[in-house]
């Protein structure tokens, strides 16, 4: 897995590399200044928020087949030209797409939870569209904003989590990568059933003010710098506890989302009601499925937020933005907010090409033998 992850990032590394300057600092709310933060989360160091990238202004999408002399695209059937290995997709039993999404800002903004009242939230890291903020609605969202993913503009989604803070210093953390799986299910089949997500879905998974260990919403691994891979841990203390948090690992934060949706609401009063997880039958042979109050089956979305370490001791540092209360474990509050952004085309692309076809498209491959790029 560690290797798989290895190639995977070094692969898109390219993509997502942003060629224009930053855009100018941020701006944050004041925090508190007092040193007893009790219910008020980590401190942090206004002044070490990075700056806002300036994302993909264009739609990126190219053929996967390249000329074996040059590495440059060419069409298929002209001499020379070949699809290269790491561009095949392979048969899956769930089937896969993944969109790789790098850093876009930092902000006291929430547009699902507090729309219109920018600074109300605890500090979010976005990945994905860089114009959200706390006035993002479903039409700024679809029609404008320039996007960190790999893809551009043909992705303006936002996904958006608590921020990583290193308690030594104040400082937020910028993840490596977002990678954000779209997948079929391990409960039931949903290859013949998977539906478009609708425009203008948004939604949250997982519980800011979660105070019991047992019921987070994220989960935690270090994936050792040998490779080593001692399993998901509900906390970020129990994932430091494996003794594999060191320098040259990867620490990785996994948010998943339900799939069931009622089929009228792109919102709910509690941001949850309107998706659910799939239910169990009573009786033999005890399958899985939507309930019949949200039949339609949308695809399985998680993020993978990668963090590079640096240092030995520093995970056994690291807390949630949304941590309120230090007596608890760090981690316990992990969320994470979504917002569709998808050009309708794009999607229904690597639904059909990916998803219903029961391929893994790895990392933005389309299932048409073209890729995001």
């Amino acid at each position: 897995m560690r290797l798989a992850i290895v190639a995977l990032l070094g692969a898109i590394s390219s993509a997502c590399t942003l060629a224009a300057p930053p855009s100018p600092e941020l701006s944050v709310v004041p925090m508190p200044s007092a040193v007893e933060h009790s219910g008020m989360g980590p401190m942090i160091d206004r002044a070490l928020i990075p700056r806002a990238a300036n994302g993909f202004a264009d739609r990126r999408v190219r053929s996967v087949w390249r000329s074996r002399s040059t590495g440059a695209d060419c069409r298929q059937g002209d001499a020379g030209c070949a699809m290269p290995q790491a561009f095949e997709t392979v048969p899956s039993t769930l089937g896969a797409f993944r969109v790789v999404c790098s850093f876009a800002k930092m902000a006291y903004d929430d547009p699902i939870v507090f729309p219109g009242r920018p600074g109300l939230s605890h500090l979010h890291t976005f990945t994905g569209n860089v114009g959200v903020d706390a006035f993002s609605t479903v039409e700024s969202i679809a029609g404008g904003g320039n996007s960190t993913c790999v893809g551009g503009t043909l992705n303006r989604s936002s996904y958006w989590f608590p921020s990583m803070i290193d308690t030594a210093n104040g400082k937020p953390l910028v993840p490596t990568v977002n990678v954000v799986y779209y997948k079929g299910s391990y409960e039931f089949d949903i290859s013949k059933s998977v539906q478009a997500l609708p425009p203008g879905l948004r939604m949250v998974s997982g519980n800011a003010k979660n105070t019991d260990p047992n019921k987070v919403g994220a989960r935690y691994i270090c994936m050792g710098p040998k490779g080593e891979n001692p399993g998901w841990k509900n906390t970020i203390g129990a994932a430091y506890a494996d003794g594999t948090c060191k320098v040259g690992g990867d620490f990785i934060m996994e948010i998943g989302f339900p799939f069931c949706w009622d089929g009228v609401n792109l919102d709910s009063p509690n941001h949850a009601a309107h998706i659910v997880g799939a239910e169990q039958d009573r009786t033999p042979p005890f399958a899985k499925h939507c309930p019949a109050t949200h039949p339609v089956t949308l695809p399985v979305i998680s993020y993978n937020i990668h963090y590079l370490i640096t240092d030995n001791e520093a995970v056994g540092r690291w807390r949630l933005s949304s941590d309120m209360d230090p007596s608890l474990p760090a981690g316990i509050s992990g969320h994470g907010d979504y917002f569709l952004g998808w050009d309708k085309e794009t999607m229904q692309t690597w639904i059909d090409g990916c998803l219903r076809a029961k391929k893994d498209c790895h990392a933005d491959l389309l299932g048409n033998r073209t890729t995001l790029y």
